[in-house]
């Protein structure tokens, strides 16, 4: 099991957690709320409570118009992996390959679709969003050292023509360890710059469906 040096005191960690439960329906957006736990180089970790209840705690990067997300929620869900593009069209009947390289070696290749009906996407247009859940913790575990521990992550569409995005990792070892801490204190267990050029035109992360 990986462990985390705590960097977020579990007193405050504990209180904003509390105080994100606390909120009513009504006081929150339809999409609920986001609390900000860490900032650490080009990533944010945060609790993102939602209107229905509950909520999620969660490492993200987005630049321009580009996005990248590791979920993980405190019930024991699989945490799971989100990537959007604003320029995506994605249909819900196709399905694509995404590896992660971290420092030029492979730490997971998975097989990401549409999020289901029922996705919380925080006002985002589900078309230009595509998701994976890690099929067990030691999965999770191993992407989250490797994201911890690396200086470069690449991501690459092994379908469509989406070119190959490229994030520095600086901070995300403090992001990996508020997660952490994130998990913990709501009751769970611990577990980019530009993309290359490729062909004009709109970018899709998918090859067509079959007719």
């Amino acid at each position: 099991m990986m462990r985390f040096k705590s960097l977020v005191s579990s007193t405050a960690l504990s209180l904003i957690l509390a105080a994100a439960a606390s909120q009513t329906a009504s006081a929150q957006s339809a999409s609920g709320s986001s609390h900000v736990l860490q900032r650490s180089g080009s990533w944010t970790t945060s609790y993102n409570s939602v209107a229905s209840g509950g909520g999620q705690c969660v490492i993200a990067r987005q630049l321009l118009g580009r996005g990248f997300l590791v979920r993980g929620a405190p019930d024991g869900t699989p945490a799971r992996v989100q990537i959007f593009r604003d320029s995506w069209r994605v249909p819900p009947n196709v399905s694509m390959n995404v590896a992660f390289d971290v420092d030029g070696r492979t730490q997971w290749i998975g097989q990401f679709a549409a999020p289901p009906p029922d996705r919380d996407l925080s006002g985002r247009n589900r078309e230009t969003v595509i998701e994976a859940e890690f099929p067990n913790s030691e999965t999770a575990v191993r992407f989250l050292s490797g994201f911890a521990g690396g200086r470069l992550m690449t991501i690459r569409f092994l379908d469509g023509n989406e070119g190959t995005w490229r994030a520095p990792l600086d901070g995300s070892s403090r992001a990996v360890t508020a997660y952490g801490d994130c998990l913990r204190a709501s009751g769970g267990t611990q577990p980019f710059s530009a993309p290359a050029a490729s062909a004009t035109g709109a970018t899709q992360p998918f090859n067509a469906p079959a007719n």
